[in-house]
């Protein structure tokens, strides 16, 4: 039987290598993390709720909530449950009355809707752990910050004396 942690949006950064943002979450006790290439639309709509600003005019994300709302229907929590072929899966729970109801969505479409209605994200637990490891959670979850300390551990300062400008 699966496990499921609940989960946090960390950060949004933008890898310039790739040109992609990135989400960055994290289990509550920072103990573990996810992250993951999103689209550039998501990563502006997550980073609007993030920051609790509204547009000024309804995104797509606010106007599924919208409609939501209106047919009285609730957004319980977001599941990411499965990475196949390098794509991350997702459900969002919905619940009208009695019934519930599982839609298969996109993690970072999921995860804007949860953030805008303060649903719990949870993800199954063998993705953090299988996909990118446990991360200490004193440790900087930078990009820049890793690529920067790999450059300059790789500097023999020895090397200093023999440049030639």
């Amino acid at each position: 039987m699966p496990e499921f942690l609940k989960i946090r949006v960390k950060s949004i950064t933008f890898d310039f290598n790739t040109k992609s943002p990135i989400i960055f979450l994290e289990t509550f006790d920072g103990s573990m993390n996810l992250s993951m290439v999103i689209g550039d639309e998501e990563a502006y709509s997550i980073t609007l709720s993030l920051a609790k600003k509204e547009p000024p005019r309804p995104l797509t994300h606010n106007l599924l909530l919208n409609i939501l709302d209106e047919f009285r229907i609730e957004l319980v929590k977001v599941i990411i449950y499965k990475l196949q072929n390098n794509t991350f899966f997702a459900s969002l729970i919905l619940k009208k009355g009695d019934d519930i109801y599982n839609f298969d969505a996109r993690p970072s479409d999921s995860i804007a809707l949860a953030l805008r209605k303060e649903a719990d994200i949870y993800v199954e637990k063998s993705l953090l752990t299988n996909v990118f490891g446990k991360i200490d959670k004193n440790e900087i979850l930078d990009l820049e910050y890793f690529k920067t300390k790999k450059f300059l551990d790789s500097i023999i300062p020895e090397n200093f004396g023999k440049l030639n400008i």
